[in-house]
């Protein structure tokens, strides 16, 4: 498989703007990512594993034969904006802690959570995958969000 690599300076800009545009275009098997700190000339360095884009309907086949989703097309346009709300939340959490992104919830996860739009905890655990330790740690801040976008 092919590899590509990014430098992204900490405070973002254009060469963030690439590496979306990348990711976006192509068939993505895996990102690893390393936080460089070098002081004012602090980045973020990606090592990306990919294939061929493929853009045959909704879904595409990535890894191990799974199919990727394409939420902008199973969602409405109102649960898609809040769906892309959620992402960019998870992204700055799992940020925050240290881990991948879906150890904070799968898109899948965060496409119920915007389509279901659940205002208690016993609500958002009813949802596929969600169980009462995502729910405890993660919770109340999603309930607060649902809240904001309603």
């Amino acid at each position: 498989m092919p590899y590509a690599h990014f430098s992204i300076p900490a405070h973002g800009g254009e060469p963030e703007e690439r590496l979306n545009r990348f990711l976006s275009g192509h068939r993505i098997i895996r990102v690893e990512r390393q936080f460089v700190a070098a002081g004012s000339d602090s980045f973020w360095a990606y090592q990306v594993e990919y294939g061929e884009a493929s853009n045959s309907g909704a879904a595409a086949k990535v890894g191990g034969g799974r199919k990727m989703v394409d939420y902008k097309e199973e969602l409405n346009e109102n649960d898609f904006s809040f769906f892309l709300e959620l992402k960019n939340w998870r992204k700055t959490r799992a940020e925050e802690e240290g881990v991948d992104a879906f150890n904070v919830f799968t898109n899948a996860q965060l496409a119920a959570i915007a389509e279901k739009r659940p205002t208690s905890l016993s609500a958002l655990t009813d949802l596929p995958g969600i169980g009462s330790g995502r729910a405890d740690k993660y919770g109340e801040t999603v309930l607060k969000l649902v809240a904001d976008a309603s």
